[in-house]
């Protein structure tokens, strides 16, 4: 039999001529192949596109954000556990004790410096060293509160901190609006609100008002942050490295939330 007798898989016979297309004046015959389907729109033989560089970047936003979170929960778990040791061993009641955390949040203060600048050469080891250190520190100076707050509020109010992150890290994920600017004031915001604290701690004074305003600014912020960490992620920065960044970043906006309802919620001894 000859086989120029034979349809071709587009329809078309050996010399191009395709009797199902009728007076269809598109070209059914696509230039990769494929029976395109003409105007009729239907694709049933085309080969389905695929983006394979957006579908990696996805992957590695989403796996950066993940394990950023899983970071920041062990953080706090050591600093749960070291606040709550220091606390039990009845150090927070010793004399010296507050000149030691004045000088350990000193220390802290280049710890987060030699972190970033770790993460920057692409140190990750001596960057989650230095992690697990300034969790360490933070728990340290943390045991106070066990002496201020009844330890039932203290738990209480974490979960409800953890609950907000979660709400706010969906969101931020999720959404499709550039959080930029919501960063930017928030950190603008925060610097005043710093400034105005300093003050007031000389005046010796307090105030919910303010710590209500920080409070508003750090939920902005860890948005815009949770943002970020995609964003770097997309950006082709190793996973790990913005992972431990960003564990970092979540870490600090935790702890200040979690500090500002405390002081705003917390039930004192």
């Amino acid at each position: 039999m000859n086989d120029n007798n034979y349809k071709s898989f587009s329809g078309s016979d050996s010399n191009g001529y395709n009797p199902y297309a009728n007076n269809r004046n598109e070209n059914t015959y696509g230039s990769n192949g494929y029976y395109t389907g003409g105007s009729t729109g239907f694709n049933d033989f085309e080969e389905p596109y695929v983006d394979r560089t957006s579908f990696a970047t996805t992957v590695a936003s989403a796996n950066a954000v993940s394990l950023s979170f899983i970071y920041m929960a062990i953080a706090l778990i050591i600093s749960a556990v070291t606040a709550l040791g220091v606390y039990s061993s009845g150090v927070v009641y010793s004399e010296g004790f507050f000149a030691v955390a004045k000088v350990t949040l000193f220390v802290e203060f280049f710890i987060i410096l030699g972190a970033n600048k770790a993460l920057n050469k692409r140190n990750e080891a001596l960057a989650a060293i230095l992690g697990i250190s300034y969790a360490i520190c933070t728990g340290f100076v943390c045991s106070v509160l066990f002496a201020v707050y009844d330890a039932g509020s203290i738990v209480f109010l974490f979960v409800v901190t953890a609950a907000m992150f979660a709400v706010i890290g969906i969101f931020a994920y999720t959404t499709k609006k550039d959080l930029t600017v919501l960063g930017v004031i928030g950190y603008m915001g925060l610097f005043a609100a710093i400034i105005v604290g300093i003050v007031m701690a000389f005046i010796g004074t307090d105030s919910a008002l303010l710590s209500a305003i920080v409070l508003a600014l750090f939920i902005g912020i860890t948005a815009y942050d949770i943002q970020k960490i995609k964003s770097l992620a997309n950006s082709g920065v190793a996973v790990k490295t913005v992972a431990l960044f960003g564990a970092l970043t979540l870490y600090l906006d935790f702890v200040n939330i979690f500090l500002k309802l405390l002081a705003l919620f917390g039930k004192r001894k």
